[in-house]
């Protein structure tokens, strides 16, 4: 169906940090390392991160295989599931961050070539990647406990260790989920579940986990700060899983398994938000107003909101203008831009709230919508959806109209992130990242 590999590739050996010899002299090398590898040289550093002290001379493996393709670099037939912006400047100069399916991980900067990841994650991770817009830093998390940070000054990606100064953990026991950046610092939350000894058995269960992460402070000593913030049995013993988190000027909702809504104040205590709506799964949570705590969340079929301190499911929600039963509605996400929220689901459902009250967007079409993204300009809130059977539609109105696309019909689109309203990527199932640039309903979309 798409080119596989027809790009230039150019084989770039960075002096100084391409070396079997794991040095730790003042002018430190990059050591940038998969957790496991060199281990007597990486573990129990001291408290101030110093390793110059520690053995000298161990070897470890790093790759540092520059990749530059000028077309598509995912190999066919992988997804891509998530991806990360950050505006630059006019159009075409954003920083750009995919994860996806089996380990598949990239970025892109005011377009240019994109650079790959060659760390060699185990086959079947997801990866999900993130940018912190504080200090334009780059981290991937995958569901098999790997991180990776970006290091532009070598144009390159580079899995680091991890560490904790809190508690003690096994990185092999980690499966993050979720990866967002923290409000107004460098750091990054990551949600996810932790695998823990069950007490008195020889087993193991998963337990909820939210953690900080803090990328690159000495990324010359080749590790990242991890520190657990919160373990399920802390707050809950039916915590099990996170699997998402928002962080709206300090104040952080994270949604969980059974129902369970965390909260973490501005003074930063958690705490479980109590609520007695529903038991089931929350999926996704976005605080709208968080000096009113103002929150809204879903579960697969249930819309809850948070307001004057009291969660609540919304009732009475208007009929989907294709006529689907409201209730058959299978609910995906929710977010919004200042004080508009939408939720979008199955059979092309997607609601509307304005602060006063809930309608239906008409989306002329019956196929899952799997992501959404909202742009203000000049007061002018655009939006773009993405979805099943390659969907890519506009806002026009209180609705939306179909956008013209390269892409196959089967394709599933699962996200979607623009620069400007004319300016939109979208990546999803069998590789496929595609980019538009110009406007109207004629401009095709094309293969990034």
């Amino acid at each position: 169906m798409r080119r596989y590999f027809r790009f230039s590739i150019m084989f770039v050996l960075f002096s100084g940090f391409v070396s079997v010899s794991c040095k730790h002299d003042d002018d430190s090398n990059y050591m940038i390392s998969e957790p496991g590898e060199c281990h007597d040289c990486f573990s129990d550093p001291n408290p101030d991160g110093d390793l110059r002290e520690q053995n000298r001379s161990k070897y470890f493996p790093v790759a540092f295989l520059g990749l530059f393709a000028s077309e598509n670099p995912v190999p066919q037939g992988e997804s891509l599931f998530s991806i990360s912006g950050l505006k630059k400047g006019g159009p075409g100069q954003e920083f750009l961050v995919l994860g996806g399916q089996n380990g598949t991980l990239l970025e892109r900067h005011a377009g240019s070539f994109w650079h790959v990841s060659a760390s060699g994650i185990s086959m079947n991770n997801i990866r999900v990647a993130s940018i912190n817009p504080v200090t334009e830093t780059a981290m991937s998390v995958s569901t098999s406990g790997k991180v990776e940070e970006w290091f532009p000054e070598q144009k390159l990606w580079g899995a680091v260790l991890l560490r904790s100064k809190k508690r003690r953990f096994e990185e092999g026991r980690i499966q993050f989920q979720h990866i967002s950046p923290m409000f107004d610092t460098n750091r990054f939350w990551v949600v996810g579940q932790y695998n823990v000894p069950v007490e008195g058995k020889a087993t193991y269960q998963n337990i909820g986990a939210i953690f900080q992460l803090d990328p690159g402070r000495k990324p010359n000593m080749g590790y990242v700060d991890l520190d657990l913030e919160v373990l399920g049995t802390d707050l809950s013993s039916k915590l099990r899983t996170v699997k998402a988190i928002h962080d709206r000027d300090a104040l952080v909702y994270a949604a969980a398994n059974q129902g369970l809504i965390l909260r973490r104040d501005r003074t930063g205590v958690w705490a479980i938000d109590p609520q007695s709506v529903t038991e089931k799964d929350i999926l996704s949570i976005w605080v709208q107003d968080a000096n009113k705590d103002e929150v809204f969340a879903v579960t697969e079929t249930e819309i809850l909101r948070k307001s004057g301190g009291v969660w609540s499911q919304v009732k009475n929600l208007p009929a989907v203008v294709n006529a689907q039963a409201i209730h058959t509605i299978r609910w995906q996400s929710v977010s919004g831009v200042g004080k508009n929220v939408w939720v979008v689901g199955s059979a092309g459902a997607v609601l509307h709230f304005d602060s006063s009250q809930w309608e239906s967007w008409d989306t002329h079409v019956s196929d899952n919508i799997n992501a959404l993204w909202a742009y203000e300009n000049e007061g002018k809130i655009e939006l773009y959806l993405a979805g099943k059977n390659g969907v890519i539609l506009k806002r026009k109105g209180n609705g939306f109209e179909a956008l013209s696309s390269s892409v196959r019909p089967d394709v599933s689109l699962q996200a979607v992130w623009g620069d400007t309203k004319d300016h939109v990527y979208a990546v999803g199932s069998d590789s496929t990242i595609l980019e538009r640039t110009g406007s109207g309903t004629s401009f095709a979309w094309q293969e990034a």
